[in-house]
């Protein structure tokens, strides 16, 4: 909105193609962007702590030289670099935001990679606790997820935590019925159901549920796909029940075809495990989907969806605990009809690349 001029300064485990395609998107949006390795040779988390160590004097340098005026570490480990130089950030005026995207400590418990018994675990809480403390404004992706934290730390300032969004460019992701015309053609596709998963697939997402759902289509005569949009080939290959073979499609496209691809389906599909991080989380995808028209299945507990869109008849919350999936056909045969504009309004109402800039306009400014 031209009161805000970002600087991107990430750490990453990427090779040299990938920062080169991430720098020159940023180029072409005019935000500075400088890239820090953690060696790959070496254990994750001991990486990450050289690399900071590394670093620490040229993220100090570069507040300095380039005037930055507030300091935005997303993640815990990036918050230890800060802590690491806290005293002379704020000797030289700079204020402190901490973007607490989900709760990734409890995802990594929840997932089985931590025990509260670790000394990982001890120090990633302490690692967060500090930044919370110290930072002058806290970023959150949920009400959820802020009432989190405030339950393990009473003594934190609610007044400076606010809930940002996960938006889209409306310009991107939106219905068009002749892509979807298209793309369903070259998938050689007539009236089949295309149910689409758009984005990763590991132990956080409920894939097994899925399989079910599609596993009593299929015993129900429903003519179905089901389209993975993903990198996680292997993952997905491993996983899929042989008797689903013949309904699955699994592609990788670049992000710029990923709105086609979405208009050509029926309903996106947003299932989580249900554990207790997914509290803090707002699925960027969930919001691709209903700006492209598509009614979504979604798991109950993901962050505020269930408030957020609570009665909307382009949703449907999968309830884990008790799976009904003849009432869950009868809903997608009645969204089936559902006018896919006025989904895509919806969509854009709630998720739009706009309302998020207000949201960090009233967090920053």
């Amino acid at each position: 909105m031209g009161e805000i001029e970002p600087f991107v300064f990430q750490f990453s485990w990427a090779n040299k193609k990938e920062v080169e395609r991430i720098n020159s998107i940023a180029l072409k949006l005019g935000i500075p962007y400088f890239h820090a390795a953690i060696p790959k040779k070496l254990p994750g988390t001991i990486g990450a702590l050289g690399a900071i160590s590394k670093n620490r004097k040229k993220v100090l340098e570069l507040v300095k030289t380039e005037g930055i005026q507030v300091v935005m570490p997303r993640s815990t480990m990036p918050a230890l670099l800060v802590l690491s130089i806290f005293k002379k950030l704020k000797n030289i005026g700079i204020e402190l935001v901490f973007d607490a995207d989900g709760l990734p400590i409890q995802e990594r418990f929840d997932q089985g990679y931590l025990t509260k018994n670790s000394i990982q675990y001890q120090i990633l809480t302490k690692i967060e606790r500090l930044i919370l403390q110290k930072a002058d404004k806290v970023l959150c992706r949920s009400q959820k997820a802020i009432d989190w934290h405030l339950s393990k730390s009473p003594q934190l300032n609610k007044e400076e935590f606010f809930v940002v969004g996960n938006g889209r460019d409306p310009n991107l992701f939106y219905f068009d019925k002749e892509t979807r015309r298209r793309v369903r053609n070259e998938l050689g596709l007539q009236d089949e159901i295309l149910l689409v998963h758009s984005g990763s697939l590991g132990p956080g997402y409920a894939l097994e549920k899925v399989f079910q759902l599609l596993s009593y289509l299929k015993s129900n005569e429903v003519a179905f796909r089901m389209l993975f949009l993903t990198r996680n080939d292997s993952i997905l290959s491993e996983l899929t029940p042989t008797s689903l073979n013949d309904c699955i499609l699994s592609l990788q496209v670049p992000f710029k075809d990923i709105p086609t691809y979405l208009n050509a389906a029926d309903f996106g599909i947003s299932v989580r495990a249900p554990h207790p991080s997914i509290q803090g989380i707002l699925p960027i995808k969930f919001g691709e989907y209903l700006m492209c028209g598509l009614p979504v299945i979604v798991s109950q507990g993901i962050g505020d969806l269930d408030e957020l869109v609570q009665g909307s008849q382009s949703c449907y919350f999968l309830d884990h605990q008790q799976l009904d999936w003849q009432h869950l056909l009868g809903w997608m045969r009645e969204a089936q009809v559902l006018d896919r504009k006025s989904i895509s309004q919806q969509g854009e109402e709630l998720f739009s690349l706009e309302n998020t800039l207000l949201d960090y306009r009233k967090a920053l400014i």
